[in-house]
């Protein structure tokens, strides 16, 4: 059912400002327009998985689900919100938008009357499916004046499974065997992330969250604390080291092609970040990678930090290299987020400094909260910082993902529900 949408932009007549008529094709019908919307959708936010020992996809089972429930079900409606918000974000059709919102508001009015009447943790999987696709409309619909509300659905959701409103809490359900949450499973039903190597990837970032926890504010005044989340931060680090080495060979990326240095000094625009480009099994899989890389650069964060603050003498080359090596290995894979066609993105730089065609929304979702993670890190170059400001940006703009806009401007913010939504996704 996945079809690309071939609406143009509005874009002004040539030698104008004036915006052409914001009006569907006239060869179309009502109905006509809604199955577009529904194949759009699929075609920009759907991972298939064709291999689930390596990945879990993205909205993987949801195609399946809509042909079930049926084009006009609670699900295929939310389906078409979402994609009518982004392709009316990224295209300049206010009339999408509008068909978004009388959709999201019909949607959010029968969510409320069905959970008002009973236990909300006995609900089915695809009401929480809707609750998710929902999240993920007000992270795309996000903007300066409505920063979304997103948290709101991502807190449905944990009332569902009854968990903490964090990425960390659906990982945790997913390790007691939560049945909304694995019984859509084809492979091992305890562990989050695939590849299920020792469900190591799982138990690491759960005691990340219990260092983040001690961390948070940080224990200045107590050296023997300092030292002991020092040492622990430096375990976890070595672990998802060594986690890294052992994936197997479809899950490590592949190097096709470089971005030379540029003649002049200015900052490169989205995608063209000098070194290797690299490729990945699928998107999940390129997801997964920049999920471990972020989560060792904070991890070697800690270590920077609390060494600082120790006053200790040690040395920590062997850290910095490691995050600048990791950094690297993440811009690599940013023009596979972000491009259609990698190579022609690779033809394309001989004449081009700009990304010509961009790639399906879910590249920019999968991306977005790990650079703006990364961003926040002092072991991060200012000059890639501010790049990878500008990516957010670009995913905002072209992507048609709007809370990565808001994300390119800001430093601090709870990106917890936003995270939490997008991983979700990892399992429906």
């Amino acid at each position: 059912m996945a079809r690309k949408c071939s609406l143009p932009a509005r874009v002004p007549a040539p030698g104008t400002d004036v915006l052409p008529d914001d009006t569907s094709p006239k060869e179309e019908t009502h109905d006509g327009i809604e199955e577009l919307a529904l194949r759009a959708f699929f075609h920009d936010y759907c991972v298939p998985s064709t291999n689930c020992t390596i990945s879990r996809g993205f909205l993987n089972d949801l195609e399946a689900m809509v042909v079930r429930c049926g084009p006009w079900s609670e699900c295929a409606k939310a389906c078409k919100a979402v994609a009518f918000a982004s392709h009316g974000i990224k295209l300049h059709r206010p009339s999408l938008l509008r068909k978004a919102e009388t959709l999201y508001d019909e949607l959010v009015s029968s969510l409320a009357r069905v959970m008002g009447g009973v236990d909300i943790s006995l609900l089915s999987s695809e009401m929480l499916t809707v609750v998710m696709l929902l999240g993920l409309y007000e992270i795309i619909v996000a903007d300066e004046a409505h920063r979304g509300y997103h948290h709101v659905h991502a807190g449905g959701m944990a009332a569902m499974l009854r968990i903490g409103s964090s990425p960390l809490g659906l990982l945790k359900a997913v390790k007691l065997g939560h049945p909304l949450l694995t019984s859509g499973m084809i492979c091992d039903q305890r562990s989050f992330f695939a590849p299920h190597v020792d469900n190591e990837l799982d138990n690491i970032l759960l005691e990340m969250g219990d260092i983040w926890d001690k961390m948070n504010p940080l224990p200045a005044d107590d050296s023997e604390a300092l030292r002991f989340l020092q040492q622990e931060a430096l375990r976890l680090n070595h672990r998802l080291s060594q986690w890294q080495d052992r994936l197997p060979a479809g899950f490590m990326p592949t190097t096709v092609g470089q971005i030379p240095p540029s003649p002049t000094p200015t900052s490169p625009e989205p995608g063209h970040w000098p070194g290797a480009i690299d490729v990945y099994f699928d998107q999940y899989v390129a997801g997964v990678w920049n999920i471990s890389r972020v989560a060792r650069c904070v991890l070697i964060e800690i270590i920077m930090k609390i060494g600082d603050i120790l006053q200790n003498n040690k040395d920590y080359t062997r850290e910095r290299t490691g995050a600048d090596h990791l950094c690297k290995e993440l811009l690599s894979s940013i023009p596979y987020h972000l491009t259609e066609c990698l190579p022609d993105f690779l033809r394309d730089t001989q004449s081009a400094s700009r990304i010509q065609t961009p790639g399906r929304a879910v590249g920019g979702l999968l991306l977005m909260y790990p650079i703006f993670l990364l961003r926040q890190l002092s072991i991060v170059p200012l000059e890639m910082q501010e790049y990878l400001a500008k990516c957010l940006e670009w995913i905002g703009i072209n992507m048609g993902v709007g809370q990565a806009s808001i994300l390119a401007k800001v430093r601090k913010l709870v990106f917890f529900p936003g995270c939490m939504i997008i991983w979700t996704g990892f399992l429906l």
